[in-house]
């Protein structure tokens, strides 16, 4: 199968992102992919942002010049791994059992190969769309898109530009109270992303008299526990009410669900594969992610830094992200004095609306594939790409297909997990569901 075949090359390139410049090396799947489409489709070609941050574009002109365009968006980086936890090799994309393994395979070389290969079937078919058709295979977006999605719409919008954009990340599945009903996904929405670096000073000194000295280590390690347990704001989302109503859940957990002043107490109760979900959909979220400081065992740190990841809510807007976190810094310490915070990430939440005739499209074409499946709109806690799009004022969704083996549970463990890995049933039926789609959205 070609969908295979191309996921597991992608994955064998190890793009991997860890957030610097030189990182990625993202410019080696461009080149794969363009490669990979050039023979079937006439426009190809590969954007540098920096050296070796490569994003491969490619396009199938619409015969209405004022017809919606569509971009199918897929991103070739992927995070780094542990490789000691992982029972296979991360890079290898071997297959076993009917399923591909390696990082990426979820996150989201997968449907990044769907969107190849669904993209080079109606090139080769001499499809003609209404509007225009872009396919892009984008750098960066595991560490915010800014040398990506980001850099495109920036500087070469007339090449990446559209009305609708379909990424990730969606379409597994939940099951349903009724068995003969499945829920499947699609972000139409999803938190802001705003990600700090703070600064804790102290006093130096040998750690053989630590007695009365401002230990920066040990002040850090007080904040970090506080942000832990600190109460960030609460809200009952649009997105969320959508998700839970469609759970069909006895009373009183959809209303406790439905209700900020009686969440928390709910939380508690749910089981331990669904209340990390509700938790990130209904509150400001921030999470300590790296820490660094210390020169010498022997002496006592004047100097720490930590790392932050904020995910805001809809209601939430980017420039007051700062504001939440020194609120709750001043919480612990009592003042920001000694504390030095630099943003470096900024982003607000974005939705789109359902009320489109691609969301249209999109639910019957799964319907189509899936039968019991039905289409919920949802909310995504991490970012995509697709937010580019929703700032532009385009409409952006996160949907796939998955094969009834992997539920929310599965693709939530293994997303930026270890042991990542894609059945071959998947890959074939979002190949599927990208060409029927397209085909017939933008024959319209």
């Amino acid at each position: 199968m070609e969908t295979k075949e191309i996921c597991q090359q992608l994955i064998r390139n190890k793009c991997v992102n860890d957030g610097s410049l030189d990182s990625g090396n993202e410019i080696v799947s461009a080149d794969f992919l363009k490669s990979y489409l050039e023979h079937s489709c006439d426009q190809v070609q590969v954007f540098e942002s920096l050296p070796t941050r490569g994003s491969v574009v490619a396009r199938i002109s619409g015969s209405n010049p004022k017809a919606p365009k569509l971009v199918l968006c897929g991103h070739t980086d992927v995070v780094p791994v542990h490789e000691a936890m992982w029972k296979n090799d991360p890079f290898g994309g071997e297959e076993i059992d009917g399923y591909i393994w390696g990082r990426g395979a979820v996150d989201m070389l997968n449907l990044t190969s769907s969107m190849a290969v669904a993209f080079k079937k109606l090139c080769n078919e001499g499809f003609q769309p209404q509007g225009d058709v872009i396919f892009l295979g984008v750098a960066d977006e595991e560490a915010g898109g800014k040398y990506g999605a980001s850099w495109l719409l920036e500087n070469h919008t007339e090449y990446v530009d559209g009305d609708y954009c379909l990424t990730e990340a969606g379409g597994f599945h939940d099951e349903h109270r009724d068995p003969n009903k499945i829920l499947r996904f699609l972000s139409s929405g999803e938190k802001g992303p705003n990600w700090f670096k703070v600064k804790v000073k102290g006093q130096p000194g040998h750690a053989s008299q630590n007695y009365g000295v401002d230990n920066a280590l040990v002040k850090a390690a007080k904040l970090v526990s506080h942000l832990a347990d600190y109460e960030f704001p609460i809200e009952i989302s649009e997105n969320w009410e959508n998700r839970v109503r469609s759970m069909k859940l006895t009373q009183p957990y959809e209303a406790d669900l439905l209700d900020k002043t009686k969440i928390d107490e709910v939380l508690t109760k749910l089981p331990k594969t669904f209340a990390p979900l509700a938790h990130a959909c209904t509150h400001t979220t921030v999470t300590p992610t790296m820490i660094e400081g210390g020169i010498k065992n022997n002496v006592i740190p004047d100097e720490v830094t930590f790392n932050v990841d904020m995910r805001i809510l809809p209601s939430q807007i980017a420039d007051e992200s700062l504001g939440i976190l020194e609120k709750a810094i001043i919480s612990a310490l009592g003042s920001l004095e000694n504390i030095e915070i630099e943003q470096i990430q900024k982003n607000d939440s974005s939705n789109s609306s359902t009320q489109t005739p691609l969301f249209d499209v999109i639910c019957d074409v799964t319907k189509k594939i899936s039968p019991r499946s039905e289409v919920v709109p949802s909310m995504f806690t991490g970012g995509t790409d697709a937010r580019f799009y929703r700032f532009n004022g385009n409409i952006g969704y996160g949907y796939g297909l998955f094969s009834e083996k992997i539920g929310y549970e599965n693709y939530r463990s293994m997303f930026h997990g270890h042991n990542e890995r894609i059945d071959l049933e998947s890959l074939e039926l979002s190949t599927q569901m990208y060409y029927e789609v397209v085909k017939q959205f933008m024959s319209v």
